[in-house]
């Protein structure tokens, strides 16, 4: 199975001396999808595999749960541990995490529903329900005056959300936001502020 992405990668400037950490025990059987610095710290977003679950064939009954790391440093992590927030049955895992006015906003999947988790100063969090949405919510960003979100459901149609305060979510409707055809898919991966 081949999966291909696009990614748009901001190098540092040349004068910056990039090293590996050398201890990341804190993301032992995890996967770190996004990283924003809030407030003076960085935040680490995305999900842990779960104690029991097969690390080797992570297609084959998948169980993770949504996590946030945060560090002043940039050297020493620490999970922020809230597994009421951020665990549950089934899949849970974060895609995106962004700052704006009113915290942090993190976004992704609860068990197959778009999924929010918001944060007013990155320590205390909270999951905002979203069981209305069956799609998968792929990234966030302050656009300036509201969150934008943007991702897609299972058949394929481009998904978009918009919140004034990242806990309340109202979908987007719109034609072209859907493929033009039954075997276009119009996923939306990514949204960015110009």
């Amino acid at each position: 199975t081949t999966i291909a992405a696009t990614t748009t990668t901001t190098l540092p400037p040349p004068s910056v001396a990039w090293r590996r950490v050398a201890d990341l025990g804190a993301f032992d059987r995890s996967f770190v999808a996004s990283v924003v610095e809030y407030d003076g710290r960085l935040f680490a977003a995305g999900y842990t595999l779960e104690a029991g679950a097969d690390a080797t064939d992570p297609w084959e009954g998948w169980v993770t749960d949504a996590a946030v790391w945060v560090s002043a440093d940039a050297e020493q992590w620490r999970r922020i541990d809230a597994p009421g927030v951020f665990g549950g049955e089934g899949v849970q895992m974060i895609t995106r995490i962004a700052a704006g006015p009113t915290g942090l906003v993190a976004i992704g999947l609860a068990d197959g529903w778009a999924a929010v988790w918001t944060s007013p100063d990155g320590d205390a969090w909270r999951r905002a329900e979203r069981g209305d949405d069956y799609a998968y919510m792929e990234s966030v960003v302050w656009g300036g005056t509201q969150w934008v979100a943007v991702g897609w459901d299972p058949y394929g149609n481009g998904r978009a959300w918009v919140s004034a305060d990242g806990i309340d979510w109202a979908s987007i409707p719109g034609p072209d936001l859907h493929g033009s055809a039954p075997e276009v898919a119009a996923n939306l991966f990514d949204v960015a502020v110009t």
